[in-house]
């Protein structure tokens, strides 16, 4: 979850792999639980429910990579998956096991946060000045995006801290208070992006965190859940009173919703996801092969014609729609069952 919203910091394009900021998080958390658990001269146990649920979506990206349209790409894919799968699991899994290595991946996040903070300011100053960024991702736009070219990345990276701070609130109750505190601010932020992306992974984020909690402690965790749910509410009321340009936004985002014929500046986006929901329904068991989106599109003139047509039509610009095309359903279910352990 932490590195989800880490990938866009930074890019480094190295042929079929791609070295993300999510990844250097991920083995930053790893480093930290190993370097702990050896000065204290005890073994390094992994949680097995998540990496039971890791293993499983390896395996599946490793098979549909067998039949992938761009088998360089899916040999990176695979072997990034399954790095993520070793720090990610050992790390984040790890320090949510008790509030002190909690406490530790907070900080480490906001590490990243002034990570993306930097990344941003030399972003936007190398842009001034008419350099070109030295990252291009494989798409060959510039990539070294601390905020991009839109607020909606920044809000991305507030959902895993306020997604985190809110699970710690439900699991501990009282002894959390500063938690239930901080967090509805990380969500006013969000709010105050006006980023679509942001407010629909704030939300999603907010159900696994109500199912995780239900899980753990069943009824007695009814009053903590109601009340995360309440100052979220409040928050984003107080957002869209004191704020017509939210007003705005949320009311186009419903319009939008309910009407197809609103979308006007979003609609490549949304053709992009027709027409990954058009792979997902042509290959639902196993998806088109990790990694191979953008080819399988390319040698398939039949699908969707986006306008303008280029990179957008390409990708997905959703994660869980990405792998549902390329891994299948097994390959989504696996990855969202990773999600829920590791929070």
């Amino acid at each position: 979850m932490l590195t989800a919203g880490m990938d866009r910091v930074l890019v480094l394009d190295l042929g079929p792999f791609t070295l993300r900021a999510g990844h250097l998080f991920a083995l930053i958390l790893f480093c930290a639980v190993a370097l702990e658990r050896w000065r204290r001269g005890r073994s390094f146990v992994l949680p097995a429910r998540p990496v039971l649920a890791g293993l499983l979506f390896l395996c599946v990206a490793a098979l549909s990579a067998l039949w992938s349209h761009n088998p360089g790409k899916s040999a990176g894919y695979t072997a990034w998956a399954g790095f993520d799968l070793l720090v990610v699991l050992a790390g984040i899994a790890g320090f949510a096991r008790d509030r002190r290595r909690l406490e530790l991946a907070l900080r480490l996040w906001l590490a990243g946060m002034g990570l993306c903070l930097a990344a941003g300011v030399l972003q936007v100053g190398l842009w001034k000045l008419g350099v070109a960024p030295p990252c291009m991702d494989v798409h060959g736009f510039p990539r070294m995006c601390g905020f991009s070219y839109e607020p909606s990345y920044f809000a991305l990276y507030l959902v895993p801290g306020a997604l985190m701070l809110t699970s710690r609130l439900a699991l501990l109750g009282r002894a959390a208070w500063r938690s239930g505190l901080v967090a509805p601010l990380l969500f006013a932020g969000i709010g105050l992006s006006l980023s679509r992306s942001g407010w629909l992974g704030a939300a999603f984020g907010l159900g696994l965190v109500a199912v995780r909690a239900w899980m753990l402690l069943g009824r007695r965790a009814l009053p903590r859940l109601g009340l995360s749910a309440g100052a979220v509410v409040l928050v984003a009321a107080i957002g869209l009173l004191a704020w017509p340009q939210m007003r705005q936004t949320a009311a186009r985002f419903v319009a939008m919703a309910v009407d197809r014929q609103e979308v006007t500046s979003s609609k490549p986006r949304l053709e992009s996801l027709a027409q990954a929901v058009q792979l997902a329904k042509r290959h639902p068991a196993l998806g088109v092969g990790l990694g191979g989106y953008g080819a399988y599109v390319r040698e398939h003139p039949e699908l969707l014609k986006l306008n303008p047509t280029g990179a957008q039509a390409l990708v997905t610009t959703n994660l869980y729609l990405e792998l549902a095309a390329e891994t299948g359903l097994v390959g989504l279910v696996a990855a969202l069952g990773m999600l829920l352990a590791l929070l």
